[in-house]
């Protein structure tokens, strides 16, 4: 078992399903788009890497955020800690939720 990365749950992930992980992490799943197969809770779907601008640090200073996007996502209680999981490059993405 390797652990990707550990992530605390955004209140926004209950309405879209994106969980925010850092650059190194989006890499070892793949690029942007790439489709990954998750795991959360025992329930096997399918997710996706995605990467959205914004101007979170002012409008002179653009950055990119990378998510982990996923319908299955939308179950995890906000600010829950969860560790990102991986046995091997074929298995699921394991989401698990460490503590709410």
């Amino acid at each position: 078992m390797h652990i990707l990365e550990t992530a605390v749950v955004s209140r926004k992930t209950a309405k879209d399903g994106k969980l925010e992980i850092t650059r190194e992490t989006a890499r070892r799943l793949g690029d942007s788009g790439s489709t990954v197969l998750v795991n959360v809770e025992g329930i096997e779907g399918d997710g996706t890497v995605v990467s959205m601008p914004c101007q979170c640090r002012g409008e002179m200073n653009h950055t990119v955020h990378v998510f982990l996007e996923s319908a299955l996502l939308r179950s995890l209680p906000a600010q829950s800690a969860v560790n990102l999981v991986s046995d091997s490059d074929t298995d699921p993405i394991r989401v698990q939720v460490l503590r709410v």
